[in-house]
């Protein structure tokens, strides 16, 4: 087990077949990188508004970059997902690097149909999810990871994009 990679569920979890995950509305995640983030994406907005995906300073942040991804928020109904960007541990982890595939593109429907499930949380909440998972790598290994997503608006108001910090383990 990962150091800050805890068994605690506080909702059941749900089967995606090569993809478990719980989300948590608490959304304090346990790792140490994951609460950073929080962190940061917490004192980039304000009572009345989101976060913008422009307000995020790279510079700021460095040591967190390998663990980020941005996430398009597509449409309204139906919404689909799209990866921006993807980080070196997320690559690393995972074995692949997705990034500009929608998840339509990279997952098998029914994988594809429970990921947007989970994406959506932050959208439709407007706060941020602390989600634990266990997926499988390319070369059929299982991983556990903790994450955290966070809504981001271009205008403040309505969410476009998901700012999401994920911790391998394994």
């Amino acid at each position: 087990m990962v150091a800050g990679l805890s068994d605690r569920r506080r909702c059941p979890p749900t089967d995606y077949g090569s993809f478990r995950t719980v989300i948590d509305d608490a959304a304090r995640p346990d790792h140490p990188i994951l609460r950073r983030l929080l962190d940061y994406w917490s004192e980039l907005g304000d009572a009345d508004r989101l976060p913008s995906r422009w307000q995020i300073d790279p510079a700021a942040i460095p040591q967190l970059l390998p663990y980020i991804t941005l996430v398009d928020v597509l449409g309204r109904e139906p919404r689909g997902f799209r990866r921006r960007l993807i980080g070196t541990h997320i690559t690393a982890a995972t074995g692949r690097d997705n990034t500009g595939r929608t998840f339509d593109e990279i997952y098998a429907p029914e994988v594809a149909e429970r990921m947007a499930e989970a994406y959506s949380a932050p959208v439709d909440r407007r706060r941020p999810v602390r989600v634990l998972g266990r997926g499988t790598r390319l070369d059929r290994t299982q991983t556990r990871y903790e994450a955290v997503y966070m809504p981001l608006a271009s205008d403040g108001e309505r969410v476009d994009m998901v700012l999401a910090g994920i911790v391998f383990g394994s």
